[in-house]
């Protein structure tokens, strides 16, 4: 069986203004020969549900940077054990829950003795803001489920 594995943002999405216009007869021609399109991803569940649904993909996608694997309920092709059944989904959880993202994150913060600022911090106007995300855009990725972005202090180097 041949699989497609795609990003979102700069690949199926257009890196100027994140459009998938460009890639629907690509997308098209993939579900007319039955080949799946499996997005993995940073976004959350919402983001990606949303779009795979503007899209009509009904494939299954990998949300949080791999913290966990959503099919739909119907899914027939694929399968992975110990899956959990939320709305319309089974997923399987790969990493941590938010919650314990959050209390690593409250470590991180602890040991590097400073304030790291994560999106359960911000409100949505402020993760559109710092983003350049909509509203409607902002209020599917701040609910997180997994992970938990946060702001890199300007005195603390990823280097």
């Amino acid at each position: 069986m041949v699989l497609i594995f795609t990003d979102l943002d700069g690949t199926l999405l257009n890196q100027d203004d994140y459009r998938y216009d460009a890639a629907l007869p690509a997308i098209d021609k993939l579900k007319s020969l039955q080949i799946p399109i499996i997005p993995v991803t940073s976004k959350t569940k919402a983001e990606v549900a949303f779009l795979c649904r503007e899209i009509g993909l009904n494939d299954p996608f990998i949300t949080e940077n791999g913290s966990a694997i959503f099919m739909h309920k119907d899914e027939q092709h694929f399968s992975v054990p110990e899956m959990v059944t939320e709305d319309h989904y089974h997923y399987q959880m790969l990493g941590f829950n938010y919650e314990q993202a959050r209390v690593i994150l409250k470590q991180m913060s602890s040991t590097l003795k400073t304030n790291l600022i994560g999106f359960g911090d911000l409100s949505v106007e402020e993760i559109c803001q710092l983003t350049g995300l909509s509203v409607a855009e902002g209020n599917f990725a701040q609910p997180r489920d997994f992970t938990e972005p946060f702001l890199t202090p300007k005195n603390i180097r990823a280097d």
